[in-house]
């Protein structure tokens, strides 16, 4: 069994729009992923991509994609309830949103869910290198959305809303090599408030072949407001 908390289902009912809309495929549906006693429930498109954590008990490590409509007509429906938590039931072929006032049904969407996790550990060694790239307003009105905040604090090595180089100091040992630029602008900014996560994919400028890499570093920041 699954709680989430009442307050965290009008973000969920937003979710949706993290999803891509042109796929028939996983990506237009919610990809929930079960290690431990906690659950992963996450949207993307691609280019967006955000995920809660909340608790489970009982329940077997696991990965299912959630139909995206139903999952969100069932947390709207769920939403009236005046109960401090609902319970998502897992089932064989779909699972069930309870409350009190009813349940609601959300099928399984047969085949896999992107791997996950290699976007989300990229953040952990916490040195960024020189980068060329910038936030589309676009994705991140989005995902000032779906979380409800009319403005998110976002950690990146981008400058959101222009292209404009901006780099964080490098602890490297040796000299950047352009594989290790390339994966620097492929990061994506992201926001977390612990339970949710937000995760912006940056476009990027292809870089000059004769790039100055001291030019363009500077003291490390570890946040940057986006208003």
């Amino acid at each position: 069994m699954i709680t989430i908390p009442h307050a965290s289902l009008d973000r969920l009912s937003r979710l949706h729009l993290a999803c891509d809309k042109r796929s028939g495929l996983s990506l237009n549906h919610i990809a929930l992923t079960i290690v431990g006693d906690t659950v992963r429930i996450a949207a993307t498109d691609g280019r967006v991509l955000v995920c809660a954590l909340f608790e489970a008990e009982g329940e077997t490590d696991r990965e299912i994609v959630l139909d995206g409509e139903q999952f969100t007509a069932a947390c709207k429906a769920a939403l009236k309830s005046r109960v401090n938590a609902v319970h998502l039931l897992i089932g064989h072929a779909e699972s069930r949103l309870e409350t009190r006032h009813g349940d609601s049904l959300v099928r399984h969407i047969d085949g896999t869910y992107p791997p996950l996790d290699a976007i989300l550990r990229k953040h952990s060694a916490g040195t960024w290198i020189p980068s060329v790239s910038a936030i589309e307003p676009a994705l991140l009105a989005r995902g000032q959305k779906i979380i409800g905040r009319p403005a998110l604090t976002l950690s990146s090595p981008v400058t959101p809303g222009s292209s404009l180089p901006c780099a964080w100091e490098s602890q490297h040992p040796t000299p950047v090599t352009t594989h290790e630029l390339g994966q620097a602008t492929r990061t994506p900014a992201f926001w977390t408030d612990g339970q949710w996560l937000v995760l912006l994919m940056p476009t990027t400028r292809i870089l000059p072949p004769a790039l100055d890499m001291a030019a363009f570093v500077c003291a490390r920041r570890a946040e940057m407001a986006v208003a």
